[in-house]
């Protein structure tokens, strides 16, 4: 794994507006699929750490199947592999 430069990071935490209406409702249909499954975990499990460890797995989740975002960017659709 390479070292990480200021660029690399202002890419990856940075804010990355959709390119198009397109992108756009991608990303929408990419959370909705997210919440309603937070709030399925959360019907259906009790309350506690693990509760917590799912939904925040959810979370992050959210952005690693977006086209345009930059951890995916440049990457086959189901390369999952780090680089």
């Amino acid at each position: 794994m390479t070292a990480l430069d200021t660029a690399d990071l202002e890419n990856r935490f940075g804010y990355h507006q959709p390119t198009s209406e397109e992108v756009k409702r991608r990303h929408e249909a990419v959370r909705y699929a997210c919440i309603r499954a937070a709030r399925e975990l959360v019907n259906v499990t009790r309350p506690g750490r693990e509760q917590s460890s799912a939904v925040a797995a959810l979370e992050l989740a959210m952005f690693w199947p977006t086209p345009t975002s930059p951890a995916t960017k440049g990457r086959r659709r189901h390369d999952h592999q780090r680089h």
